[in-house]
């Protein structure tokens, strides 16, 4: 599961570093925007483990440890990074914090989620 892990750390470190830059586009008091990123983060997460999940060729079983092994290392890791909020996330404006912290429980939901999900990981022509 070590690689897993190493995933959700560059997984988490990707989208710290895109809304540090764009979050102030993205998490914004417009309920439109705001729809389309949680909507936008769905198909997102399923490309980002359903393919990782096949390419590893994981039984079911462990398809539930590698959800949790790539969602652990962001949670504990967002946790400085609400700590530490307007220092990370400059742009962001004071209720940025509140849109943030909704679509990460989102996303890291749906990532949980992605290891309850059976799929099939056999090479079948």
């Amino acid at each position: 599961m070590k690689f897993f892990y190493f995933f959700g750390f560059i997984l988490w470190l990707t989208a710290t570093i895109i809304f540090r830059i764009a979050g102030h586009y993205i998490l914004v008091p417009n309920v439109l925007i705001l729809m389309m990123t949680f909507l936008v983060t769905i198909p997102l997460i399923i490309t980002v483990t359903f393919p990782l999940y096949k390419l590893k060729k994981l039984n079911n079983g462990d398809i539930m440890k590698a959800a949790v092994s790539i969602a652990l290392p962001g949670m504990l890791l967002d946790i400085i990074s609400f700590l530490n909020f307007s220092t990370v996330f400059p742009n962001l404006q004071a209720n940025g914090s509140t849109y943030f912290g909704a679509w990460l429980l989102f996303a890291y939901s749906l990532i949980l989620m992605t290891g309850f999900i059976k799929i099939s990981t056999d090479k079948k022509a």
